[in-house]
Protein backbone atom coordinates (compact mmCIF):
# COMPACT_ATOMS: atom_id res chain seq x y z
CA UNK A 1 0.00 0.00 0.00
CA UNK A 2 0.90 3.38 -0.79
CA UNK A 3 0.18 6.91 0.35
CA UNK A 4 1.19 9.95 -1.23
CA UNK A 5 0.80 13.17 0.75
CA UNK A 6 0.74 16.67 -0.11
CA UNK A 7 0.71 19.62 1.81
CA UNK A 8 0.33 17.75 5.13
CA UNK A 9 1.82 19.62 8.08
CA UNK A 10 4.40 17.65 10.69
CA UNK A 11 1.83 16.53 13.07
CA UNK A 12 -0.01 14.94 11.00
CA UNK A 13 3.04 13.06 9.17
CA UNK A 14 4.14 11.98 12.66
CA UNK A 15 0.91 9.83 12.85
CA UNK A 16 0.64 8.91 9.31
CA UNK A 17 4.29 7.44 9.67
CA UNK A 18 3.81 6.14 13.15
CA UNK A 19 1.31 3.71 10.78
CA UNK A 20 4.20 2.32 9.24
CA UNK A 21 5.26 0.79 12.21
CA UNK A 22 1.87 -1.32 12.31
CA UNK A 23 1.87 -2.59 8.49
CA UNK A 24 5.70 -2.87 6.93
CA UNK A 25 4.37 -3.05 3.86
CA UNK A 26 3.46 0.63 3.89
CA UNK A 27 5.02 2.91 1.86
CA UNK A 28 4.86 6.83 2.43
CA UNK A 29 5.89 9.53 -0.63
CA UNK A 30 5.97 13.02 0.91
CA UNK A 31 5.44 15.46 -1.76
CA UNK A 32 6.94 18.77 -1.84
CA UNK A 33 5.31 21.50 -0.28
CA UNK A 34 3.40 24.39 -2.59
CA UNK A 35 4.80 27.53 -2.57
CA UNK A 36 1.11 29.01 -1.12
CA UNK A 37 1.25 26.79 1.86
CA UNK A 38 4.97 27.41 2.00
CA UNK A 39 3.93 31.17 2.38
CA UNK A 40 0.92 30.57 4.85
CA UNK A 41 3.66 29.35 7.48
CA UNK A 42 5.79 32.16 6.97
CA UNK A 43 5.85 34.64 10.20
CA UNK A 44 7.11 38.35 9.51
CA UNK A 45 9.68 39.63 11.94
CA UNK A 46 8.61 42.43 14.15
CA UNK A 47 10.44 45.31 12.38
CA UNK A 48 8.74 44.12 9.05
CA UNK A 49 5.22 43.60 10.67
CA UNK A 50 5.47 47.27 11.84
CA UNK A 51 6.57 48.56 8.24
CA UNK A 52 3.18 46.38 6.78
CA UNK A 53 1.10 48.05 9.35
CA UNK A 54 2.31 51.11 8.66
CA UNK A 55 2.30 51.18 5.24
CA UNK A 56 -2.17 49.36 5.13
CA UNK A 57 -2.87 52.40 7.29
CA UNK A 58 -0.89 54.93 5.01
CA UNK A 59 -3.14 53.01 1.91
CA UNK A 60 -6.37 53.21 3.57
CA UNK A 61 -5.70 57.04 3.85
CA UNK A 62 -5.55 57.18 0.60
CA UNK A 63 -8.88 55.33 -0.20
CA UNK A 64 -10.83 57.34 2.33
CA UNK A 65 -9.66 60.26 0.62
CA UNK A 66 -9.37 59.43 -2.78
CA UNK A 67 -6.29 59.86 -3.40
CA UNK A 68 -5.39 56.32 -4.26
CA UNK A 69 -3.77 55.50 -7.39
CA UNK A 70 -4.84 52.07 -9.10
CA UNK A 71 -3.04 50.85 -12.69
CA UNK A 72 -4.89 49.75 -15.95
CA UNK A 73 -1.43 47.07 -16.38
CA UNK A 74 1.10 45.63 -14.85
CA UNK A 75 3.51 48.24 -17.43
CA UNK A 76 1.69 51.29 -16.07
CA UNK A 77 2.56 49.95 -12.26
CA UNK A 78 6.38 49.17 -13.40
CA UNK A 79 6.52 52.38 -15.04
CA UNK A 80 5.31 54.58 -11.78
CA UNK A 81 7.51 52.33 -9.29
CA UNK A 82 10.87 53.15 -11.46
CA UNK A 83 9.89 56.70 -11.65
Amino acid sequence: MTLILENVDTSILRVIESLQGLNKDLQIEVQDECPICKAHDYTPSKKAAKKLKKSLKEIEKKRKKGTLKSFDSIEELKAELLS
